[in-house]
């Protein structure tokens, strides 16, 4: 049933419900046991089957995965936050990881964050992963996201801003809306907030926000920038508790 053809009611009750799934089967996806060292990112094999099932497509080229929020899309620079779904991939195929200039990627040509469920898109090839890093680079994707927002969204709202912060990987994004000093690296972003549904009893709107070029946490960023925070996201400010 297409979404936009059902009463806002019905369509706030029916997203709810696929937001709790999804957390469930992110959930109940994996099993994961932490590392003997800080060296050592092997997933137990018993995970192997679940990647099959994470496929949307694939070919010699390319592939595309549905990431389950709960799980990493690589892992941490740092080396902390236990496991990602690049290294299952490294795990089932071992080459992947001469794929990307990061070995560690395992083709992935771009990330969402942790808690965050979708797409990834990802290369078996060097030249297949060149390709879709340009085209990325070229805003040659468009990317959109189902989010549940605080506070009442009626009508659509745009926001375009430079994301980034002054400090080298910092846990949380800023919004300038000018260039700032050449000492922050901050990059420009568009974002656009839809209305799909609004719950004024809880406070909550149901949006789709489409994203470009979808910088690190660009719709979390401009979301809080427009005062209406992603709820649960304490990062950014959300007043909303969620049940771990």
């Amino acid at each position: 049933i297409p979404l936009d053809s059902l009463p806002p009611t019905r369509l706030f009750t029916t997203l709810l419900a696929l937001t709790s799934a999804l957390s469930l089967y992110a959930q109940n996806w994996y099993t994961w046991s932490p590392p003997v060292d800080s060296n050592d990112y092997r997933m137990k094999s018993a995970l192997s089957p679940s990647l099959e099932s994470l496929y949307l497509y694939q070919d010699e080229h390319i592939f595309a995965l549905k990431k389950p929020a709960g799980i990493h899309s690589v892992r941490l620079p740092s080396g902390q936050g236990g496991a990602s779904l690049a290294d299952l991939l490294l795990e089932d195929t071992p080459s992947l990881g001469d794929v990307a200039p990061n070995k560690h990627d395992a083709g992935l040509v771009q990330r969402l964050d942790f808690d965050t469920s979708g797409i990834l898109l990802g290369a078996k090839t060097k030249s297949a992963w060149e390709s879709l890093h340009q085209a990325l680079l070229q805003g040659a994707f468009t990317k959109r996201y189902i989010a549940l927002v605080e506070g009442m969204i009626t009508e659509s709202i745009t926001i375009s801003s430079y994301i980034g912060s002054p400090y080298r990987g910092a846990k949380k994004m800023r919004s300038y809306e000018h260039p700032p000093l050449r000492n922050i690296r901050a990059l420009l972003g568009t974002s656009i907030y839809k209305p799909y549904a609004t719950c004024p009893i809880a406070g909550m709107s149901f949006v789709e926000v489409s994203a470009s070029p979808a910088r690190r946490h660009q719709v979390r960023v401009h979301a809080a920038t427009i005062g209406h925070t992603l709820v649960g996201d304490s990062l950014y400010g959300s007043a909303v508790v969620l049940p771990d």
